[in-house]
């Protein structure tokens, strides 16, 4: 054999074992490339489901106002009534799950009650945002309002989930009597959750709204949630004598529920003054 053909061999010898090596730095680099596109894709759909909120303003309110008209029963004569509108509230808090990373959502500095006849008497509609709001249906009784029933929605990642709590006779709004320490238990349930609360009247007090003075009751309420769900929360009102129309809200809320991914826990803190006594239409 000739030096020539030793080269020869030595050079196809070596080319055969770089072969493999180029081969596994192609793998790595698909694999890498991969994962990176993975990553990406992985980010993405959390920025999806971590969006943004889309708070419904003062004007988005009155036009739902102007277009909604709920059937209601007539109320006895000289039942004292809010006057119909939207009420704009100054508003601090927010809502979170701790699911998928997390989701917070902030409230607006500015939220609305609307305010209209409806169902049993009076139904007060408020909301943040299309991801959040709440409507309680209220009833007169024994010279103030109880709770009928009050119908929560949420939406959590693109999926929206509304309950309706139904609430059992004599389930106090705004009592009869401002006397301090008066004290009474509720109950209102939907079909997998029951929420137990107990609620007393701490006393007449003074809120101020807009430069007035408004007399209101002040109402607080300690719950239990039970079953599907399961956690407590506090609902305290300030209601105008002698017509319930919330002048202070203030409420939290720290429950865990099940789900098809585990438990959730959902955590609310909440605070609503209103900030003008002449609704808007």
């Amino acid at each position: 054999m000739t030096d020539d053909q030793d080269l020869g061999l030595a050079a196809a010898g070596t080319a055969g074992a770089e072969a493999p090596a180029a081969a596994s730095r192609r793998l790595a680099w698909a694999v890498a490339g991969l994962a990176a596109l993975a990553l990406t894709v992985v980010l993405a759909w959390l920025l999806v489901l971590r969006g943004g909120v889309d708070p419904i303003s003062v004007e988005q309110a009155v036009q739902g106002f102007r277009a909604g008209d709920a059937p209601a029963v007539p109320l006895p004569p000289g039942v004292p009534v809010p006057e119909s509108g939207v009420y704009v509230y100054d508003t601090r808090g927010s809502e979170s799950v701790d699911i998928f990373l997390g989701q917070t959502h902030d409230y607006p500095e500015v939220t609305t009650i609307a305010v209209r006849p409806g169902g049993c008497g009076l139904t007060l509609a408020w909301a943040a945002f299309d991801e959040r709001s709440t409507t309680w249906e209220l009833c007169p009784a024994g010279g103030g309002w109880e709770i009928a029933r009050y119908t929560e929605y949420h939406r959590f990642f693109g999926t929206g989930e509304e309950t309706d709590y139904r609430c059992e006779p004599g389930s106090v709004w705004l009592p009869g009597s401002a006397e301090a320490g008066s004290a009474w238990t509720r109950t209102c349930a939907t079909s997998i959750t029951d929420e137990v609360a107990s609620g007393r009247v701490v006393g007449m007090e003074t809120v101020r709204v807009d430069g007035t003075e408004v007399a209101a009751v002040h109402v607080s309420l300690v719950a239990e949630l039970r079953k599907r769900t399961r956690g407590q929360g506090t609902f305290d009102a300030w209601l105008r004598v002698p017509d319930g129309l919330p002048v202070r809200l203030a409420w939290q809320n720290d429950n865990v529920s099940k789900s098809i991914a585990g438990e959730v826990h959902y955590t609310e803190r909440a605070e609503l003054t209103l900030a003008s006594l002449a609704p808007e239409r």
